[in-house]
């Protein structure tokens, strides 16, 4: 989009970073990694937004449903 832009080019990663930390921020369920500083940031985001950041049974069952879509071999 930006082909000459030397800025841009040379902060891709930490913009793509930066727009993939806001749509987990605001997305309905966020399955965070412990221990990630990337996590982190966004669980704090999800609490001054006051959006619930709990590990719950429904987070849990969601990833086993996308890792069964993933690999439906392993059924």
């Amino acid at each position: 989009m930006y082909p000459n832009c030397k800025w841009m080019k040379d902060n891709f990663h930490d913009i793509f970073s930066s727009l993939e930390q806001e749509i987990c921020s605001l997305s309905d369920t966020f399955l965070y990694a412990s221990g990630s500083s990337w996590s982190l940031n966004i669980m704090m985001e999800r609490h001054a937004r006051n959006i619930p950041n709990e590990k719950s049974l429904g987070n849990i069952a969601l990833l086993f449903k996308v890792l069964e879509k993933l690999h439906p071999e392993s059924k």
